[in-house]
This record gives C-alpha cells, sequence and structure tokens, in this order.
C-alpha cells in the first residue's frame, strides 16, 4: 500500500465526512436572526430543519426562485422559505425582509471534529473499521493498484452500510405518540 501518514489521515477524515453526512445524528441549536440573515453554526453539516415560531421552512433553490424567493400568499413578515448563500441562512418573506430581527431554531447533522493527531479517535462511534477501509481504498487508487483499491473500496461499502444501520438505530427518533381527542 502507498501513501504517507498525511495522505492517510486526509483519507480517514473524508472518510468521517461521507459517514456524517448519511448519520441520523442531529444538533438543535437557537439562532439569531438579524435583518433576516443567519449565520450558519461553524459545525453545521447539514441542515435539515429550520423552525420560526410553530412553523418549518421550506428550502428555496437560489438559482431557481430567482430573482425572489417569494412564492407563497401569505401577507405577513414570518419567513416562508430560507436559501443558503455563503455561510448565512437567508430568510424570506413577502413583506420587509430588512425588519425581520428574532431567533429561529435550527436542526442539522453536525461536523465531526477533524483528526489531526496520530492519537485522535473518531468522533462516529463505531466507524474505527469502515474509515480503516476507507483510507486501504484511497491509498491503494493512489497507488493505481486497481486491484487492491476494487476490494477495499467494496469492503469500504459493506462497511459504511453497516454503520449507517447501527447509527440509525442509537440516534432514531422516538415514534410520535398518536394524540387522543374526546
Amino acid at each position: 500500500m502507498t501513501g504517507t501518514s498525511t495522505e492517510t489521515g486526509r483519507f480517514l477524515n473524508e472518510g468521517q465526512l461521507e459517514l456524517a453526512q448519511e448519520s441520523k445524528r442531529r444538533k438543535k441549536v437557537s439562532i439569531a436572526i438579524t435583518a433576516g440573515v443567519a449565520t450558519i453554526p461553524t459545525d453545521c453539516l447539514v441542515i435539515h430543519t429550520i423552525r420560526y415560531g410553530s412553523a418549518s421552512l421550506g428550502y428555496a433553490d437560489l438559482d431557481q426562485d430567482k430573482p425572489t424567493m417569494d412564492i407563497s400568499t401569505s401577507t405577513t413578515d414570518t419567513p416562508i422559505k430560507y436559501a443558503v448563500l455563503d455561510g448565512q441562512i437567508l430568510l424570506n418573506t413577502l413583506v420587509t425582509v430588512t425588519a425581520l430581527s428574532n431567533t429561529a431554531v435550527l436542526f442539522y447533522t453536525p461536523k465531526p471534529a477533524t483528526m489531526t493527531l496520530d492519537a485522535d479517535n473518531p468522533e462516529l462511534t463505531n466507524a474505527d473499521t469502515a474509515l480503516i477501509y476507507y483510507g486501504r481504498w484511497k491509498n491503494y487508487v493512489e497507488g493505481e493498484d486497481i486491484q487492491e483499491a476494487a476490494y477495499w473500496e467494496n469492503e469500504w461499502y459493506k462497511k459504511a452500510e453497516e454503520w449507517i444501520q447501527m447509527d440509525a438505530e442509537l440516534n432514531s427518533e422516538p415514534p410520535q405518540q398518536q394524540k387522543t381527542v374526546w
């Protein structure tokens, strides 16, 4: 196998990010909104939901929704959609966005801590074997050993799938209880 410890460390971190994107881990934080804009936390990997009051905001793709994000028929200054641009969340209303200052709740998948030292452990629980397989695969790809690379790629995907299932069990949300109305 080829590769330096620096490359291997890079590959282990890449593998950890790949797994984290599939993770069911969630973090919930309150975010400050000033003039319709909120800063995305530095550890945010994937945004899942933004709640403003009792409403969940929809995502607006800036490329598809230009020149405005105004898609709803709402006439309030409650946000109806959000977009992401340059590390910020842009909230959209049909009236004046500049007056919108409040807080919202952001639910997201946190980015795992980067492993920089040989003694560092992955932040993702029980991901060690999958990450080693990812690192081996990528090292063989760089060393142009196609046969070994193909073997370790297959092993990586098997271990990744096992990890994703284990993660889903560890981080599953409890079932919602049906409300009974009298």
